[in-house]
């Protein structure tokens, strides 16, 4: 059972120790009992006043809590969102380190093959072009 800070279940008398059938706080010890004067029971009607001021709270808490919902379901579609991009920025990255490696390893391929070609040619013009007495290796055209 909850208690409330203005009344609490040691404040009321049990009902068969006492002739009045309404609730009421006992005096405090800051008043003197002498100042002390019945006060007016709880009615029906502050009764409902008090649960139509509960049921308004509650509403505007609801009110509330689904705002928040709205707000957290938006933020975790954004989130999830930005996360799949990333996911495919990740792989457009691995697929273009893939294609620089790729074609990394082609460059080295023909750099081999042109340095073939290269010595290819150098020895056929050496061979073809025998050098003159008066040509050095270095001066010999191509």
């Amino acid at each position: 059972m909850t208690s409330y800070p203005a009344y609490s279940e040691d404040q009321f008398q049990d009902p068969d120790e006492s002739t009045d059938l309404f609730l009421a706080p006992e005096p405090t010890a800051e008043a003197p009992a002498t100042e002390y004067t019945t006060p007016v029971p709880p009615s029906f009607e502050s009764a409902f006043v008090a649960l139509d001021n509960q049921a308004e709270q509650l509403q505007a808490l609801r009110g509330t809590l689904a705002r928040l919902h709205d707000s957290s379901a938006e933020r975790e579609r954004a989130m999830n969102r930005l996360e799949a991009e990333l996911v495919a920025s990740r792989i457009k990255v691995e697929q273009q380190k893939a294609l620089v490696d790729d074609l990394q390893a082609e460059l080295t391929q023909r750099e081999q093959l042109l340095g073939s070609v290269r010595d290819a040619v150098s020895e056929l013009g050496r061979v073809l072009d025998p050098e003159s007495p008066g040509q050095t290796p270095d001066q010999s055209s191509y």
